[in-house]
Order: C-alpha cells, then sequence, then structure tokens
C-alpha cells in the first residue's frame, strides 16, 4: 500500500494531503489551534467537493457512500464544518486580549479551544479518499477485432495517463459490461462480483474492483501483458 501512495499522481488526493500534513507538523511547532482547525477541515472539504451534489450537505451523503464513512463520521465533519464557517475560527464574535499571545506553553486558559484536534477523522478520509481512487480503472476498447482471442493490455502503469485496453476478438458477440467485467475478473483473478461499472468519461469506461489491496496490480510483477506508452 504504501509503494501505491508513493506513486499515486491524484491530484486532488496530493492537493488535500498537503493541509493534512501542515495541520501536523503545526501541531509540534505550537500553532494556534485555530489554524489547525482550518487546515484539517480544509483537507476534508477538497475531497468532498469532488462529489457530485447541490450542497456540501449533499456532496457529503455522497462521498459517505464511496469513502465508507460512519454516521459518527458525517456528524463529525459537519460539526467541523460549523466550526471553521461560524465559530470562534474563523469570524470569532468575541474575543479576549490573550487571544493575540504568540505561541507559547502553557497556553492561557481562558483562550483554550476544545474544538481543534481532528486529525483522526480528516486521516480516515484521506487514506479512505485514496483507495477510493486507486480501485478505479479506465478502460478503452479496441477496435481491432481480426485476433482470435479476447486481449487485455495494459497501458501506461504507474504514470497519470494510465488505462487498460481490451482488444475483443473477432468471435466475441457479449454485451460490452458483462463482457469488460468478466474479463478483468479473468485478468485479476478476482470474482466478477467485485468489479463494477462506476461511469462513462469521453474516453472510456471506469470500472471499480472493490477490496482491490487483495491483488496485485501492477502488470509487471505479475508477468501480464504491459505496454509503456508515454503521451507526447
Amino acid at each position: 500500500m504504501l509503494s501505491r501512495l508513493l506513486k499515486n499522481n491524484d491530484e486532488v488526493f496530493n492537493k488535500a494531503f498537503k493541509y493534512m500534513l501542515q495541520a501536523e507538523q503545526d501541531f509540534y511547532r505550537s500553532v494556534p489551534p485555530q489554524m489547525l482547525t482550518i487546515n484539517l477541515f480544509k483537507c476534508i472539504e477538497i475531497i468532498i467537493n469532488v462529489f457530485d451534489g447541490k450542497t456540501f450537505n449533499k456532496k457529503l451523503q455522497r462521498a459517505s457512500i464511496d469513502l465508507n464513512l460512519e454516521e459518527e463520521d458525517i456528524t463529525g465533519v459537519k460539526k467541523l464544518k460549523e466550526i471553521r464557517n461560524y465559530g470562534d475560527v474563523a469570524h470569532p464574535r468575541q474575543s479576549d486580549h490573550t487571544d493575540f499571545y504568540p505561541p507559547q506553553f502553557p497556553i492561557p486558559q481562558n483562550v483554550d479551544f476544545p474544538n481543534f484536534w481532528h486529525s483522526g477523522l480528516t486521516s480516515k478520509v484521506l487514506l479512505n479518499y485514496f483507495l477510493y481512487v486507486d480501485s478505479l480503472i479506465e478502460i478503452k476498447l479496441s477496435n481491432d477485432t481480426y485476433d482470435e482471442e479476447d486481449e487485455i493490455i495494459s497501458v501506461n502503469y504507474g504514470h497519470k495517463n494510465s488505462y487498460y485496453k481490451i482488444k475483443p476478438s473477432v468471435k466475441n458477440n457479449e454485451r460490452i459490461t458483462p463482457f469488460i467485467k468478466k474479463k478483468l475478473s479473468e485478468y485479476f483473478e478476482v470474482p466478477y462480483s467485485r468489479i463494477r461499472l462506476r461511469t462513462h468519461t469521453h474516453s472510456g469506461l471506469i470500472y471499480q474492483i472493490k477490496d482491490h489491496l487483495d491483488f496485485e496490480l501492477d502488470p509487471i510483477r505479475a508477468g501480464r501483458s504491459h505496454q509503456i506508452i508515454i503521451p507526447l
């Protein structure tokens, strides 16, 4: 899993991770807890906004399905958003002269901010988002149907524009979706039921393989057909 994290090139994940890392580092630099709260929620917000929905709560509800968030997590995200938007973090309604003290130990008791540390929730959202995007693969069907056998090829594995190309044989007459699921099931040696179609794109189809960490995606290490094509 660590190798996949290091190879990851998802822009949303990388941007969100920077805010999470900043908050973790600032915690040990005695940065005011209000700033930690802003960075922690910003990490979550970047990820939630990727999902469909007209409002943040609608996006959160959709994201909770794909990111396996429990009701407790959803409540925590909403609470953190409220703290960020309406609490003492972004729009303080009352202040104390010690609010403007530089970071120090001990923190004055009358300016303690009890709601700032949500790193566990933030890291869960971040990690589950990585697992979600890592389970998605793009499929492109080849128009070349002259071969006698079906073929699946990995293109650009480990690069940003990676995808899998499926070349149906001249004998194939199956419907596209079941055919692709069957080929992926055979290729990755996973049950047919763990593969589902997520969406269509302008260039191909996006499929998700559930529990994908149980098998090796890298076609080189698995000894499968593989092509490295670097786009110009």
